[in-house]
C-alpha cells in the first residue's frame, strides 16, 4: 500500500508539472514557481490520501514527503524531455506519468482492501 502511495504521488506530481509546462509554455518566467508548487501539492495530497489506512500521522506524513521528493526527481526529467522531443515529448511524458500514477493508485487501493 505504501509503495503504491509513493509511486502514485510522485508520478501525479510530475504529471501536474509537465502538464503545466505544456499548457503555459510562453509564460514560464512568471509561472514556473507556481507550477513547481502545484506539483508538490498534488504529490503530497495523493500520497497522503493513499496512505490513509496508516493510523500514525507521522508515518503518513513521511509517505507524502517521499512522494514529493520522487515528484521533484521526476520533474527534473521534463526539461531534457522538452529539449529533446519538444511539446510532443512533453505530452507523451505527461500521458505516461498519468498512466503510471493511475496504475499505482489502483495497486495501493487494491492492497488497502486486502489488509482489512
Amino acid at each position: 500500500m505504501v509503495l503504491g502511495a509513493f509511486a502514485a504521488g510522485a508520478t501525479a506530481g510530475a504529471a501536474a508539472v509537465a502538464l503545466g509546462l505544456l499548457l503555459f509554455r510562453n509564460q514560464l518566467t512568471h509561472l514556473l514557481p507556481v507550477l513547481l508548487f502545484a506539483g508538490i501539492v498534488v504529490a503530497a495530497a495523493v500520497g497522503w490520501y493513499l496512505a490513509g489506512p496508516i493510523a500514525d500521522w507521522w508515518r503518513r506524513g513521511v509517505t507524502a514527503v517521499i512522494a514529493v521528493f520522487g515528484a521533484m526527481l521526476l520533474t527534473a526529467l521534463t526539461a531534457p524531455m522538452d529539449m529533446i522531443a519538444g511539446p510532443l515529448g512533453l505530452a507523451g511524458f505527461t500521458i505516461v506519468a498519468l498512466a503510471l500514477s493511475t496504475a499505482a493508485a489502483r495497486y495501493s487501493l487494491r492492497s488497502r482492501s486486502r489488509e482489512r
